[in-house]
């Protein structure tokens, strides 16, 4: 592995003429993030839920995982705000409102599902958002200590 032959790779292919108009590759680049933006959500979902489902086992929860992910796919309704984002001054707070909106949706559908009260359902949907903010600062610890010590040593 070359990174500077990378460089050098990735500096060509980016001076290269493009044959398409440059409408045309807005275009294409404006539906790629078009048909990203669901499937990027789809995937957090999944990978999130999976979490925030052993934290419910951990709670005590005997919810099943189909259950589990078919109550919280309601969440997913009021994360369609979000894409008012681009819109100036409503985008924002469109957005702010789909993602609290859902939060609560999660949350209660988490409740109704494994029988928890609200606050232990917030409990079980925040553990997951700790451990990996904790998971992130051991790495960034492990990651500073490692260069100080490359460069003292």
């Amino acid at each position: 592995f070359n990174p500077q032959a990378w460089g050098e790779v990735a500096g060509t292919l980016a001076g290269l003429p493009t044959p398409f108009p440059g409408w045309l590759a807005a275009g294409v680049t404006a539906l790629g993030v078009w048909v990203r933006w669901p499937l990027q959500w789809l995937s957090w979902w999944i990978v999130y839920g999976a979490l925030v489902m052993v934290a419910n086992k951990a709670l005590g929860a005997t919810v099943t995982l189909q259950r589990f992910y078919a109550a919280t796919g309601f969440a997913a309704g009021p994360l369609l705000l979000t894409g008012l984002q681009p819109i100036p001054c409503l985008g924002p707070a469109a957005s702010a409102v789909g993602f609290l909106w859902a939060l609560a949706v999660y949350v209660y559908a988490n409740a109704d599902v494994t029988g928890f009260s609200l606050g232990r359902a917030a409990l079980a949907a925040a553990l997951p958002l700790v451990f990996l903010a904790a998971l992130s600062l051991i790495g960034l610890g492990l990651v500073f200590f490692l260069t100080l010590f490359v460069a003292l040593g």
